[in-house]
């Protein structure tokens, strides 16, 4: 067997047994990564009027991060119970900070991008 054809072969079974291992570990539910999760309904609360209504979590996500970069975790979604200034927020406050800080760290590494760089 000639040289570049066991290289091409260990390369494939190396690929293979990647793309096996990703796979497995979506399956099992491992990354963390739920698409699902998009499509759940959230609680949105203004704290000014105390209005409430539900927003699917995949077009709260869109409305974070179409928000100026960095976004302030005190500044919540635009309330149309009060005149559109942004003082809603989901129910749960942890889960809020908890969004923009993924958003904020998302945006800054995609800044921060090299194309060639291998990603942390």
């Amino acid at each position: 067997m000639s040289k570049p054809a066991v290289i091409k072969g260990v390369v494939g079974g190396v690929l293979l047994l990647a793309a096996l291992v990703l796979i497995a570990k979506y399956a099992i539910g491992g990354s963390g990564y739920n698409p699902s999760a998009g499509a759940q309904e959230v609680k949105i609360v203004c704290s000014e009027t105390g209005e409430s209504w539900t927003m699917v979590r995949g077009r709260l996500m869109d409305a974070l991060y179409s928000m100026p970069y960095p976004i302030d975790p005190e500044q919540g979604l635009s309330s149309p119970h009060a005149n559109g200034r942004r003082v809603a927020f989901p129910e749960d406050r942890s889960l809020w900070r908890e969004m923009v800080n993924r958003a904020n760290s998302e945006i800054a590494a995609a800044a921060n991008f090299k194309p060639g760089e291998q990603q942390p």
